[in-house]
């Protein structure tokens, strides 16, 4: 079975936020409307806490609300322990990575000017900046298979559409 967990959350806050952040002052961290509005997250990597060596998806789209928070949405693959790790932890109840995280690289220049641009985007459990984290999270399954509990045995697993005697029967001989 193929799981797609999709997520929608805020990456950066909103301007009057970001003013009142400790590290405001900071030329590097903070990040002004307009540099948010001029950097592109789409296709982005999501990873768990900024670790290289786990990546669990990627951004798909980014938009700013009017308050000047900006979002994204997120897609977490199916394809690897820590994606499908990433995943089940986000659709549950009790989420522990539910921080966003934008890791950004700061170049300053000779004649004054700098730039931003984003890396990458984190799953993680304490955001550096206030506020920024995943509101909404969808999961979507391929096939209809129900789980059963841990002490199931293959065979006690069956689709939504077949009763449990009908599944035994249809693999007997006629």
């Amino acid at each position: 079975m193929t799981r797609t967990v999709r997520f929608i959350g805020n990456v950066l806050p909103d301007a009057e936020s970001a003013e009142k952040h400790p590290e405001a002052g900071k030329r590097s961290f903070h990040i002004t409307p307009q540099e948010a509005n001029d950097m592109q997250m789409e296709g982005l990597p999501v990873r768990l806490e900024h670790e290289d060596s786990l990546p669990v998806g990627r951004i798909t789209k980014q938009f700013m609300d009017e308050s000047g928070k900006t979002w994204v949405i997120g897609e977490v693959h199916d394809d690897s322990v820590q994606s499908r790790f990433a995943g089940k932890d986000l659709a549950s109840k009790d989420a522990v990575f539910k921080g966003l995280s934008l890791q950004h690289v700061y170049s300053e220049y000779s004649d004054g000017t700098s730039r931003k641009v984003p890396v990458e985007v984190s799953l993680c459990k304490e955001p550096r900046r206030e506020g920024c984290g995943v509101s909404f999270v969808r999961m979507e399954t391929t096939d209809n298979w129900k789980y059963k509990s841990t002490r199931a045995k293959p065979s006690d697993m069956t689709d939504n559409n077949t009763a449990p005697a009908e599944a035994a029967s249809a693999t007997e001989p006629a």
